[in-house]
This record gives structure tokens, C-alpha cells and sequence, in this order.
């Protein structure tokens, strides 16, 4: 269960360097964007230093028609463009005169815009350079001394360009050996980059210096280095690339996921532009394990398929990331995905790559990339939980018999997993109470290590071991599993082994839910599906607010996070070595280590309290006077529940093959809501509680009682997060009204000025317009905290999974999902005339964050929003009928409501279902 880590590459100068545009435009004209690639390094100017015999990368932002001109000293090159993000890649495989000045222009109308660099030669490589590149590339540990021999004269030199460079190689070369003079080195090589004003090198070589940092889980000294970089507009691409990677790496160790995902994003397109295979397959394997761990395995598994496409991999690349797409597959499955495809065969081509003495081993001594067979191990035991989920027993124990026998080599991790694995062989073979003891000896291993995902494995295993056995005591071990749970989900990001955890955090409560139905615990159930939506929904918030930290609360956290981290490295290891102690040594060994783990616990409340806005999701809102919740669960068997609270009594109903009508609304409605039409038409509204693929649902436009639920009941959509009483405004109200900030929406404006007419009408309404290039970042910041209404009349968007990079778009900026938590108060009404503000990852089984819901987690008490894109002048239309049926102080859902039905009658064809009215 061990992901392999990517390789990492030393080059002659590090990586290509990549320039940034720099731009010679006439007055008025748009700029012309031009990363590149090949220099072996760059001076101030920019000045490219060039390899005669180098390839120079140029990616233009243009469109694949544009007409380029290359130039060379005036003189043009051929070159053919390949379509690339929205740009052209040319790869000039000669330049033909060094020095030079290499131009590119395009025309455009009333002229040309150009960009040009100039071009030098590269200097010979020193005389020692061929010596240390021998010694630098040998797997020997014989050829370190060597190699320092030769580079300790050279790291005194008073030629810092030499000396930087020699203190790099050899800072690299000790990282696993003697990683304290590891760090030395790269540190004094950055320094001297520093001195020598070598910005682009300091950049790299501290890059390098940061993963070292990060490996040692030195977290502070990596989060100090890599803020103190002076980052630049002018710094040329391949430092903005190593920024990027190196921070989405210590943003995926701490578990800030937002901020990681957009570090390593931007750092994978920065390598596809330019065509750096080696640079992008880096940053997209960690992208690919950062995935894992939010429970998008099948995104993970694709990145690693393309990646073991490439050609010109070795052995031992190949079979490692064979394995990573192949776990990425097992979480899939492990998520309870019949779909999910079969990992074994991958498992099977990589035990026979690391099988291979052979593989990339060192010529002289015939040992390979796995000479240990730690890697052939875990792909066997992984190739057995594939086979035991496709139900093949035996091919399960064969692999397990031959790889995963628990021994001193064995890490804790590793034994738990072959633990679990016989314990579940051991419960699909019938023999329940040997699974009943395994499963009790895994909770008082992954207790005794402070294995929290795992004590929770344990539980749920042995809930199912009890199903046959005693039903009460199996319905007793789920609930500790969801209380396990409810304290697990707020760890998964910072422990390791969170992304078997995220795929499989879901079971434990279908089954939980499967036997409290069983015994007709209704009103218990309901709280267990409204709690599974919670946990979720704190863990997303605390995540949010982790991106925004200022550097005091992110200093605490770092500490935190490094006390964390310490603490439990040191249980796991303690604990690993428990299997050769006596009965006495052991029961010893376990009481120092519960005190280990009391300790483990404060820090965790210490650094989550940074995260703590001081709201609790323990006691959700209970359904006020003529309210009726319908709230809906999948179970274990793959029916579904569904709930109809209405404050007094829940009734609970079996909805069988509800996937199977999601795209036919007159069965899905006998499904849903059919069941319930005695409560429904004795409520005055619906508060809609969906899961997983229900939450693309409509239910106010699904059919009832002859017409659609909408022609009946008011339908807000439930978020489930418990908000501090809110005191009625006093005095006048306050309406901010943001109109197309980016000036391009006509549709957009008039309806603003509409909204503006009818709220000023009003005698208690204040309102405030930002419009175009007046509605900024900082202006529409400020004022909204003020405000008790947000219009919104402009371009939205919700790219990417979860809705993680949903923002409403400002003149020159965007609103984030991280502004909106972070607001100090958040209107009590949000109207958000903009495409997909509310829309959900219907890949993501529980509720997600887009603006919508970010405004209500943040303190709105409704929000108006569409799920999906819109046209502009029928949103227009629609707002103006709302805010007519809306009498400035009340209801929103019955504004809405009337709103729809009118638009609906006008115009038939309309989108108006695409909006709906989240609550908290």
C-alpha cells in the first residue's frame, strides 16, 4: 500500500529555462505571451546563454491560425507550430547564428507585435565537469568520497558560479546518505546563487533544497525558504515551475488541498507548454497521489496511464507507476464502485518489471531497482486485495502467501494492510469469527501506532464479522466506527494513508444505516445520513480556511503540523518493533505509548483550533413550523433510503434501482417523492437534503400531483450547517449591487439597474453600485462585509472537480471561494445572476463547495443560484421577476417559486429550474 516516488534528475544546469514574455508592444496593443525553453541559463537582459548544439522551445499564446514570424538578425526561420493550451510550440532544433537576436511577431490589425531575446554562446564546461558527471551518475556509494575529492577544491574556488555549482552536486548527491551535509551544502549553494545575484539558480537550487526539507519533514525551514524567494514577473518559466511544484509539495504535506492543487496544476501546464516531459511527469505524479487523497482516484488513475505511455521510460519508472495507477484503481473499488476496473493486471506487469535483477541497476554490481523486493512485495500484496475484490480467493492467497507475510521487514502500515486483507478472506470464506479476532488485533496494532484510519477499518470490519454473529454488538462496532469517524475526517489531511481512508469512509455508514433500519431505529438513521453529510462538509470549510491563513495562524499550524508529524513517526516506529518484545516488555511498551497518543491528541486540538471558526456541526438545524426535510442515503446493498422529517416524526422509506431512472423524471419522482405525499402536502415547504448523484436533481421541476413540485410547495435545497442566531437588521438595509465588472455582459448591466430602481424604491433600502472596472477585488471585498444583500450580475464559472476553483469574476481579479469563508460577515441574502454559482461535482458523493454554498457556510441565510450555465438575457428576466415577487424582507424560496412559475408560463423553453435557493 506504499505509492512510489517520482525520480528525481540532475541536468547540466538544472532544468531548461523558460522565459516568461517580454514584450515590445505599440501603444494600445495587446501584449504577445512567449515562454522558452533550452537556455543552459539566463542573464539579466534577458540574455540567453545557449548550447551551440541545444534545442530552443518557444510557446506563443495565439491561436493556431495566427500569423508568426521567427527571426533571427532579421533573417526568418521555418518552423512549424504545434497547438498547445491555447498557444503554438516551436521546437528550433538549430539556431544559425550565435550571438544573435531571435524575434517573433505577429501581425495584427493596425500593425505588429513582437518579442525579442538575445541569444549567446555557452561557454565551454569547466575541465572538471566530465570527471564530476562520471562520478555524479554512479549508484556506487565507493564514488561519493570520490566525487567529494574532486568537488571539495572546486566548493573553495572564488569563481561563485563554479563553487555554486559544485556545492549543488554535491549537496544532491548526499541527500539519502548524509542528509545533514546534504542540507549544508544545497544551503550554502543558495546563498552563494544569492551573492552572485543568480536569482533563476538560487530559485532552482533551493527548489532542491526544499525537497529535502520536506523529506525530513522539516516543514517550518521549507516554508521559510521558499517565501523568501524574490519571485518576479520577469523570472523566466522554469523557476516559476519549480515555485510552484515545491510549494504544491508542502501544501500537499500540510494539507492545504487548495492550495496544493493549484501549485501543482500550474507547474504541470507551465512543463506541457514547453514540452518538459520529465518536469511534467514529476509534478503530475504528485498531482495524481494528491488526488488520491481527496477520494478522485479514477483522475489519479488516468494521469498515471498517460504517464506509463510515454516512451523512453525505464524499466523501473514503468513498473512503479504500473503500481501507482494501479492503487489509484484499488481505491476505486475500494470506494464500493462496481465499475471500477480490474487492477490485477497492471500489478502483474509490474511484479514481473521488478522481478528483473537487471532493471536499471548498476552494470558492474547486476543489482536492480529493487534489490531489497520491498516494491515486489507491496505489488503483491496490493495484486492480492485486486484479486479479492474480484472475488478470486485463491489468486488472493497465492499473492498474499508470497508477498505479504508479516515480518521485521514489514513496516506497521504494511502489517495492518496484510492483516486486513486476511481477515477479509477470512470473512468472504465464512469463517467469521477468525475474521472477529483478526480484526480485534488490527484495532489494538493501529491503536497501540495511533493508526487512526486504520482503528476505523477495524471497526467496520468488525461490525461485519458480527452481522451473522450478534447484530446488536455489530450495530454497537459501526457506531464506534462513525464516532471514530466524526474525529478521523477532520485528521485526513494530515495523516498518512488518507486516501484509503477517503475511498472507503462511506461503507461503514451504508452498512451502519442498513442495520439501524433493520431494527427500525428510524429517527437514529436520520441523524446518521444528516451527520455523514456534516463531517464531510467541516472537513471541505477547515481545508478552505487552510489556504487563507495569515503568517501567524500559518505559523501555528506549521509548528503543529510538525510536532504532529514527529510524534506519530515515532509510534510507528516504536511500534513496529513490538512483534519481538515478551508479554511484559509489550503491555510496558503499550502504556508509554498511550501517553504518546493523549500527547498526539492536544496537538492536533491545538492546530485545529487556527482552523476553528468556533461553529459546531454536532446539533444541526432541527425543520421549523410547516417545514418537511426529505433527505436521502444510499445503503450497503445499493438501494437507497429516503427520510421525511417534519420535527415531530421521521418516517424513512426503500428506494430499489434509483440510479437506473436519474434521467427519467416521471419514475424518479415516483421514487423520491411519491413515497411521502401525505407529508408533503401537509407542509408549507420542502427542505431538500440530496446525496451523491441526487444532487443534480431538480426536484422542484420533477413531476406531482399533475403538475410540477414547484406549481405546489416552496423547495429550498439544505447545506446541513449549524449557524449562530441571526437578529433581524436594524435600521435601513444595505444592497450591494456588483454589475458586469468585466464590461462585456450588456444583459448583465440592465439588470442591474434594475435591481438597483426596485430596491431604492423601497424606504428601507440602501444600495450601493460597483460596475465595470469600479467593481475590483478590493472594493467588492470591502463592501460586502457591510452589506445584508450581494447582487451579482457577471460571469461565473466552477472549473475543475469539487467546484475547488469556483470564483465570480472582478474587474482585473475573482471573488474565491476563500474570499467568501474568510468574510467577517457575510450577507444575510446573496442573489448570484451568474453561470454554475450553485453547481455541484455530482463525482463527489457528498455536498460540495461552490459560491453558493460557500456564501451559506459563511453566515448567508439564502442564496439564489443556477446550477449551470446560463443564457444572459433570460437570467436577466429572471431576476427582474424575482425581485418583483420579493418583498425586500422575507422569503426568498417563495419569491423564487413565484418567480419560476411566471417565467415558466412565459417562456416555456426557459431554463428557469436552473435555479434554485440554498439555505443553511
Amino acid at each position: 500500500m506504499v505509492r512510489s516516488p517520482p525520480h528525481r534528475r540532475l541536468r547540466r544546469g538544472g532544468w531548461p529555462l523558460l522565459l516568461p514574455a517580454v514584450w515590445l508592444a505599440g501603444c494600445g496593443q495587446p501584449p504577445l505571451r512567449v515562454e522558452y525553453s533550452g537556455c543552459s541559463y539566463v542573464r539579466e537582459g534577458p540574455v540567453c546563454v545557449h548550447a551551440k548544439d541545444g534545442i530552443l522551445k518557444l510557446w506563443i499564446e495565439a491561436p493556431t491560425t495566427a500569423p508568426i514570424r521567427l527571426e533571427v538578425d532579421g533573417q526568418p526561420l521555418e518552423s512549424r507550430g504545434m497547438p498547445v493550451q491555447g498557444g503554438l510550440r516551436f521546437v528550433l532544433e538549430e539556431v544559425p547564428v550565435i550571438p544573435s537576436e531571435l524575434s517573433v511577431s505577429e501581425a495584427i490589425e493596425g500593425g505588429r507585435r513582437s518579442w525579442k531575446l538575445r541569444l549567446e554562446t555557452m561557454p565551454p564546461d569547466p575541465d572538471w565537469y566530465p570527471q564530476v558527471s562520471d562520478l555524479y551518475s554512479s549508484n556506487h556509494p565507493e564514488d561519493t568520497p570520490k566525487l567529494a575529492a574532486v568537488l571539495e577544491p572546486i566548493m573553495r574556488s572564488s569563481a561563485a558560479a563554479e563553487r555554486a555549482e559544485a556545492l549543488m552536486l554535491m549537496g544532491t548527491r548526499l541527500r539519502k546518505s548524509d542528509p545533514e551535509r546534504a542540507v549544508e551544502r544545497l544551503a550554502e549553494a543558495v546563498r552563494t546563487r544569492r551573492e552572485a545575484g543568480q536569482l533563476r539558480h538560487e530559485i532552482r537550487d533551493a527548489g532542491t533544497l526544499a525537497w529535502v526539507y520536506l523529506q525530513q519533514r522539516r516543514i517550518r525551514e521549507a516554508r521559510a525558504l521558499l517565501d523568501g524567494l524574490s519571485i518576479s514577473a520577469d523570472l523566466p518559466s522554469d523557476a516559476l515551475f519549480a515555485v510552484d511544484f515545491y510549494r504544491g509539495l508542502l501544501a500537499d504535506k500540510i494539507g492545504d488541498s487548495r492550495s496544493a492543487l493549484h501549485h501543482l496544476r500550474s507547474a504541470s501546464a507551465r512543463a506541457e507548454r514547453l514540452g518538459l516531459t520529465a518536469e511534467q511527469r514529476d509534478s503530475d505524479q504528485v498531482l495524481a497521489w494528491h488526488l488520491q487523497s481527496l477520494g478522485r482516484s479514477r483522475e489519479a488513475a488516468e494521469i498515471f496511464q498517460r504517464l506509463h505511455s510515454v516512451a523512453g521510460l525505464k524499466a523501473c519508472e514503468r513498473a512503479q507507476l504500473l503500481t501507482n495507477q494501479a492503487w489509484s484503481l484499488l481505491l476505486v473499488l475500494e470506494a464500493g464502485d462496481p465499475t471500477g476496473e480490474d487492477p490485477a493486471p497492471l500489478l502483474r506487469a509490474a511484479i514481473e518489471l521488478f522481478s528483473k535483477p537487471e532493471n536499471d541497476g548498476d552494470s558492474r554490481s547486476g543489482v536492480g531497482c529493487d534489490p531489497a523486493g520491498e516494491r515486489r512485495r507491496n505489488a503483491l500484496v496490493n495484486l492480492a486485495l485486486a484479486h479479492l475484490h474480484a472475488g478470486r480467493l485463491a489468486e488472493a492467497r497465492q499473492a498474499l502467501a508470497e508477498g505479504g507475510k508479516a515480518d521485521d521487514r514489514s513496516t506497521v502500515l504494511e502489517r495492518l494492510w496484510i492483516l486486513e486483507i486476511e481477515a477479509r478472506l477470512q470473512l468472504a470464506e465464512g469463517r467469521d469469527d477468525e475474521a472477529l479476532e483478526a480484526y480485534e488485533r488490527i484495532a489494538l496494532l493501529a491503536a497501540g501506532a495511533s493508526v487512526p484510519e486504520a482503528r476505523w477499518r477495524a471497526a467496520v470490519g468488525r461490525g461485519r464479522a458480527l452481522l451473522t454473529i450478534d447484530q446488536p454488538a455489530a450495530t454497537a462496532a459501526l457506531a464506534e466506527a462513525e464516532e471514530l469517524l466524526d474525529e478521523e475526517s477532520l485528521q485526513v489531511p494530515i495523516h498518512d494513508g488518507r486516501e484509503s481512508f477517503v475511498a472507503q469512509r462511506h461503507a461503514g455508514t451504508r452498512l451502519y444505516l442498513e442495520l439501524l433500519l433493520r431494527q427500525h431505529r428510524i429517527e437514529e438513521a436520520f441523524a446518521v445520513t444528516r451527520r455523514a453529510r456534516g463531517r464531510i462538509l467541516r472537513a471541505v470549510q477547515r481545508s478552505d480556511r487552510l489556504s487563507q491563513l495569515g503568517p501567524r495562524e500559518r505559523a501555528l499550524w506549521d509548528q503543529g503540523m510538525v510536532d504532529y508529524s514527529e510524534l506519530r513517526q515515532q509510534l510507528l516506529e516504536e511500534a513496529a518493533e513490538d512483534w519481538q518484545l515478551s508479554v511484559e516488555e509489550l503491555e510496558r511498551a503499550r502504556a508509554r505509548r498511550r501517553q504518546s497518543r493523549e500527547r498526539l491528541g492536544r496537538i492536533l486540538d491545538r492546530a485545529f483550533a487556527v482552523l476553528d471558526d468556533g461553529r459546531h456541526l454536532d446539533t444541526l438545524p432541527e425543520p421549523t413550523a410547516g417545514d418537511l426535510v426529505l433527505a436521502y442515503h444510499p445503503l450497503d446493498g445499493g438501494d437507497w433510503v429516503g427520510f421525511a422529517a417534519d420535527g415531530e416524526s421521521v418516517r424513512a422509506r426503500r428506494i430499489v434501482d434509483l440510479e437506473e431512472v436519474l434521467e427519467r423524471p416521471a419514475e424518479l419522482a415516483g421514487r423520491v417523492l411519491d413515497p411521502f405525499t401525505a407529508e408533503i402536502d401537509a407542509a408549507k415547504r420542502l427542505r431538500i437534503l440530496p446525496y451523491g448523484s441526487l444532487r443534480g436533481v431538480e426536484f422542484h421541476a420533477l413531476p406531482y400531483g399533475g403538475d410540477l413540485l414547484v406549481a405546489h410547495k416552496d423547495v429550498v435545497y439544505g447545506i446541513d450547517v449549524l449557524l449562530p442566531p441571526s437578529p433581524a437588521p436594524a435600521g435601513p438595509l444595505r444592497a450591494l449591487v456588483v454589475a458586469d465588472p468585466r464590461s462585456d455582459l450588456p444583459a448583465a448591466r440592465e439588470e442591474s439597474e434594475a435591481v438597483r430602481k426596485n430596491l431604492s424604491a423601497r424606504p428601507n433600502w440602501d444600495v450601493r453600485t460597483l460596475a465595470g472596472g469600479q467593481a475590483d477585488g478590493d472594493a467588492v471585498r470591502r463592501a460586502l462585509s457591510a452589506a445584508d444583500l450581494l447582487h451579482y450580475a457577471g460571469h461565473g464559472g466552477s472549473p475543475g472537480r469539487g467546484g475547488w476553483q469556483s470564483a465570480l469574476y472582478l474587474a482585473g481579479s475573482r471573488l474565491t471561494l476563500g474570499d467568501v469563508l474568510t468574510l467577517e460577515a457575510a450577507p444575510r441574502w446573496v442573489v448570484l445572476s451568474a453561470c454554475e454559482a450553485a453547481r455541484s461535482d455530482l463525482d463527489v458523493p457528498v455536498e460540495t463547495l461552490a459560491l453558493a454554498q460557500a456564501f451559506v457556510t459563511a453566515g448567508s441565510r439564502q442564496v439564489v443560484a443556477a446550477t449551470r450555465p446560463v443564457d444572459d438575457r433570460f437570467a436577466a428576466e429572471m431576476v427582474r421577476t424575482l425581485y418583483r415577487q420579493w418583498d425586500g424582507s422575507g422569503d426568498l424560496a417563495t419569491a423564487l417559486r413565484q418567480a419560476q412559475l411566471e417565467r415558466r408560463q412565459a417562456d416555456p423553453r426557459g431554463d428557469w429550474a436552473g435555479f434554485r435557493v440554498l439555505e443553511p
